[in-house]
């Protein structure tokens, strides 16, 4: 992955490192390398992957879409995503995911194509309200691949297809047709994340509704919020039934799952900025930095610094 030069970033004691952007924040794009625009930011936009990645050499350096999801189906060729500090391949046929604000980072073989949804959440929202799972199960990135003679495959390519048919015409009903055929992308990617269980339905369905509530309300207060008490309270039930529910639907407790989104966030700063430990940990709402400085070490196994330091050597021996 090409990384932009002239980094320079500080440890926990002031010290310096190479190689951390100048950048004090990780760029943010509706599409990436555009500014943001007016039109339909609340809609979505969907484009062949080539018009694009064809045009910046098939490399996307790492950025985020703060508003917008994600959704590619890779038709030929491929190359591999780095989303969140994870690493996903891509080989054609295959579904990708990149969940609303997560740092990411793409590189294709050349020749690459297939079809990319931008999709602002708010209407995203719109679309799967009649099913909840929907809207669950795009909250973490993935990677599908179909084996040949997938019977999955075919649906979604003619779905992909329809969706960026519609949405460049202008013909009547454009809306309603773009929203339809975006349903059938994530009921395929509902069925593909979770198998269905008969029997298992009720329980299931409404833990799963409760942890998706319970995320969302973690992207809004986890920068400042940090006792599972405030979330149970936002949802009207005890801490105690968010816990089951965490640990039913994500296999997590609450706890687990909050403090993994800090350290997340912890580490995109770390990794993409040059922020003083100590801006990163008032930023997330931690009024000591050495408290911060353990409870980074305690979920990471690592020191901030240290992992700054070891991002920095892992870069350079890619270059």
């Amino acid at each position: 992955m090409r990384i932009p030069d002239g980094i320079v970033a500080q440890n926990d004691a002031g010290g310096q490192h190479e190689a951390m952007p100048k950048a004090t924040a990780i760029p943010r794009f509706f599409l990436y390398g555009e500014p943001p625009v007016d039109v339909e930011l609340d809609f979505l936009h969907v484009e062949r992957i080539r018009s694009r990645s064809g045009k910046h050499d098939w490399l996307i350096p790492p950025h985020a879409h703060p508003e917008h999801t994600q959704i590619l189906l890779v038709q030929q060729n491929g190359g591999s995503f780095r989303v969140d500090g994870r690493d996903f391949p891509a080989r054609a046929p295959c579904l990708m995911l990149i969940p609303v604000g997560m740092v990411h980072a793409i590189t294709f073989s050349p020749d690459t194509d297939g079809v990319v949804a931008t999709i602002a959440n708010a209407y995203l929202r719109d679309v799967a309200r009649v099913e909840p799972a929907l809207l669950a199960v795009i909250r973490t990135p993935c990677s599908h691949f179909f084996a040949p003679g997938s019977a999955s495959l075919p649906e979604l390519s003619s779905a992909f297809e329809a969706l960026l048919r519609e949405f460049i015409w202008q013909a009547p009903g454009r809306r309603a047709a773009i929203a339809a055929h975006l349903q059938r992308v994530l009921v395929e990617l509902l069925r593909l994340a979770v198998p269905e269980e008969p029997g298992a339905a009720g329980v299931a369905r409404r833990n799963l509704d409760v942890v998706h509530h319970y995320r969302e309300l973690i992207e809004r207060h986890f920068r400042e919020r940090h006792l599972i008490a405030f979330y149970a309270a936002q949802l009207h039930v005890t801490p105690a039934r968010l816990n089951v529910a965490c640990r039913d639907a994500a296999g997590k407790s609450a706890t687990n799952l909050l403090f993994d989104r800090v350290v997340i966030e912890a580490k995109r700063h770390l990794h993409y900025t040059n922020l003083g430990v100590a801006e990163i940990a008032h930023m997330l709402g931690f009024t000591d930095a050495a408290y911060f400085c353990r409870f980074f070490t305690r979920r990471s196994g690592v020191a901030p610094s240290r992992f700054r330091s070891e991002r920095v050597i892992s870069r350079k021996a890619a270059e």
